[in-house]
């Protein structure tokens, strides 16, 4: 997997939709565009530099640095659909047959400012609010909905 982004001054034109799986979002703010790029194709990602500052550049230090080149989905959670659903990448890279955790920055302070709902790619932490650094993940369902 390997990601590039466009920057606000080069914002898009009109309305993005993000596609991972079942996935899919209008994405109609103009912000920052993060393009992931898959064995399984390319889809686009609307990062929010107006509310989550901290987090997307966090996030954007990764993506330049090309620590996020050739990570891999490590983690899917789809057996309790009581629970919140996601894929979680940013956190092993592969090289040949060699896997390696990806080098990590000081960790970020959460900026909780909204809900996780289906579509959002957030980054991953531990039980310390403050902890988060490199891996992410998509949510693929709302909590509590089933499917």
């Amino acid at each position: 997997m390997s990601l590039s982004w466009t920057p606000k001054s080069a914002r898009l034109v009109g309305c993005l939709w993000l596609a991972l799986c079942l996935l899919a979002g209008p994405l109609c703010h103009g912000a920052t565009i993060v393009r992931f790029t898959t064995n399984l194709g390319t889809f686009d990602v609307e990062l929010f530099d107006d509310t989550m500052p901290v987090t997307v550049a966090n996030f954007l230090r990764y993506v330049d640095s090309r620590r996020y080149d050739s990570t891999i989905i490590h983690r899917s959670t789809t057996s309790n659909p009581a629970d919140i659903q996601i894929v979680q990448g940013g956190g092993f890279a592969l090289t040949g047959s060699d896997l390696f955790y990806v080098a990590t920055d000081a960790p970020i302070s959460l900026e909780a400012s909204g809900s996780n709902f289906r579509g959002t790619l957030a980054m991953a932490r531990t039980e310390d609010l403050n902890s988060a650094t490199s891996q992410w993940f998509f949510v693929t369902t709302q909590v509590g909905a089933s499917g």
